[in-house]
């Protein structure tokens, strides 16, 4: 992602400078800025759609990286990836409503937001996790409960290592871009989880 940024900035720098040096040939440039527009178009038009799909690509990549192949589990990757970004754009809502802008600028509005965010947002979504991959897996309801209670707390653990600095950072991010940054930064971390299921 910084790296298509970084493409892309310097594509408008060169335009507007008037043939400055870029990364790309000027049609390649030139597609990529018009493929990163047509996505921002449909993220403002189909948000729930649009973040769904981004999620489920993004959530079967990691998959297919972490694993080398694809395989059944890649499909049910992507289905965890368009859960997930469901279940990040809800809680999103939730938090600017309990923490509206104007509160989050002081100082300890910003730490409260964090503080509440991972605390609750990482036990979800690690739960969520367990859930949708056990019926996924055509578990019965007794082994994804003793999963859970067994190694529910195993997962919050790297959850809160990995996840914390992204949430702060998230604050940077447009609000409407928010689902999609925590689907493309969930891409290192599934890929994190298929490698250390497979051990």
């Amino acid at each position: 992602l910084c790296i298509v940024c970084f493409i892309l900035a310097s594509a408008q720098i060169a335009e507007r400078h008037g043939g400055m040096w870029s990364p790309l040939p000027p049609h390649f440039a030139y597609l990529l800025a018009r493929a990163w527009y047509a996505y921002k178009g449909s993220l403002k038009r189909n948000p729930r759609l649009t973040s769904s799909i981004t999620g489920a690509v993004l959530s079967a990549l990691g998959n297919r990286i972490g694993s080398g192949s694809f395989g059944p589990q890649t499909l049910n990757w992507a289905l965890w990836g368009v859960v997930a970004s469901n279940i990040s754009r809800a809680w999103i809502v939730v938090l600017e409503i309990g923490f509206p802008p104007a509160a989050s600028k002081s100082v300890k509005g910003m730490l409260s937001k964090f503080m509440v965010d991972i605390v609750v947002s990482i036990p979800l979504g690690q739960l969520a996790f367990m859930v949708t991959h056990g019926l996924l897996n055509s578990s019965p309801v007794d082994e994804i409960t003793r999963g859970i209670r067994s190694k529910f707390w195993d997962g919050c653990v790297p959850g809160w290592q990995f996840w914390s600095p992204l949430i702060m950072a998230s604050q940077l991010v447009p609000l409407e871009m928010r689902t999609v940054y925590f689907s493309v930064c969930a891409l290192g971390w599934n890929v994190l989880q298929t490698m250390l299921s497979s051990q």
